[in-house]
């Protein structure tokens, strides 16, 4: 894809979700320089590129922003693939099971020191 056309697709959805290019610079980390060479299209190294990719995936389709039919004004810039939901699910299902092992673990270990101070 052109580097014009990724441009204005990335600017397009930011503006979008609400957010200027501060707000973006600030959630990436980035310059709001890089932020604006990106979205004019100029050359950007490829990590500013991806971090702002793996940002806009946790809140967009991206499979859809990089489409042929691509419309910022769609709702389906918005409808994430059910196996991307499903995952995202389990990941949190999994931190909380871990984290509840772990404060599980706490309060046993306090219990028994309890128990063992009587």
């Amino acid at each position: 894809m052109e580097s014009k056309i990724l441009g204005e697709r990335l600017k397009q959805t930011r503006r979008r979700l609400g957010l200027t290019q501060k707000d973006l610079s600030t959630a990436t980390q980035l310059s709001q320089t890089s932020i604006s060479r990106l979205e004019n299209g100029d050359e950007v190294y490829a990590s500013v590129l991806l971090s702002v990719l793996c940002y806009y995936q946790k809140r967009v389709s991206l499979d859809y922003m990089l489409s042929q039919d691509f419309d910022a004004t769609s709702n389906r810039l918005f409808q994430r693939s059910t196996e991307e939901v499903r995952q995202k699910l389990a990941d949190q299902i999994q931190r909380i099971t871990d984290s509840l092992k772990l404060s599980t673990q706490a309060y046993t270990q306090q219990l028994e020191f309890l128990k063992d101070s009587l």
